[in-house]
């Protein structure tokens, strides 16, 4: 029944808004009285169950209908190009959201729109930065490069500090912390005194402490 109804919303919402890719989390939730947490449960669900005749799909973080293509934005586009070689030409040092957002010309809805899609095709990274009055923006490629080259460091020690994390990356002090905190959200990382442990090493060694404790 939560399938059905939603095919024939979609349906709507796809002949309201063409050049929209589908509905976002907000949208889906609202429209079914669900909290925003479910949303990525029910994704899941709702593709899996869905009939060929009216099959959803899982597209740039929204739902939508399988058979439905966007229309072409020629002007959103070009923003996303032209922001994609911004970032690119900032490299490892990273864009500032604010100032890239200034330099390309782009109204503050036209620069959301720009990056929901890159982020929503995985082109694209925003990082929260409390260091600055305002976010960051990475290739997604980079945030890869900079997870593995992480992980590199922990296959020889247990703790990893900042100062051996940004030697490791060349990257500047605060998107590095920035960086850092997002792998702890992630659950890849845990901060403790020190540095940065892997979260599964971490509860290895509480859990190794408590058999100490009780054995």
């Amino acid at each position: 029944e939560v399938c059905r109804r939603l095919a024939k919303t979609l349906t709507r919402f796809h002949a309201e808004q063409p050049k929209t890719v589908g509905m976002d989390a907000t949208q889906v939730c609202h429209f079914l009285g669900l909290p925003i947490e479910a949303f990525k449960c029910l994704a899941a669900e709702v593709c899996a169950q869905t009939s060929d005749d009216e099959r959803i799909v899982f597209r740039q973080g929204r739902l939508a209908l399988a058979s439905f293509q966007p229309r072409r934005d020629e002007h959103l586009e070009k923003h996303c190009s032209a922001l994609l070689a911004y970032v690119t030409r900032c490299g490892i040092r990273a864009a500032a959201y604010n100032e890239a957002q200034h330099d390309l010309g782009l109204r503050a809805e036209e620069m959301r729109r720009v990056v929901r899609k890159l982020t929503g095709e995985g082109s694209l990274k925003v990082i929260k930065n409390a260091q600055t009055s305002g976010p960051s923006l990475l290739l997604a490629c980079i945030v890869e490069e900079v997870r593995g080259k992480l992980m590199a460091l922990f296959q020889d020690r247990s703790v990893v500090d900042l100062a051996s994390f940004r030697q490791a990356t060349g990257i500047s002090r605060n998107i590095g912390v920035a960086l850092l905190e997002r792998f702890d959200e992630e659950g890849l990382t845990s901060r403790v005194t020190g540095g940065r442990v892997l979260a599964k090493r971490k509860d290895c060694v509480a859990f190794s402490q408590g058999i100490d404790k009780t054995g």
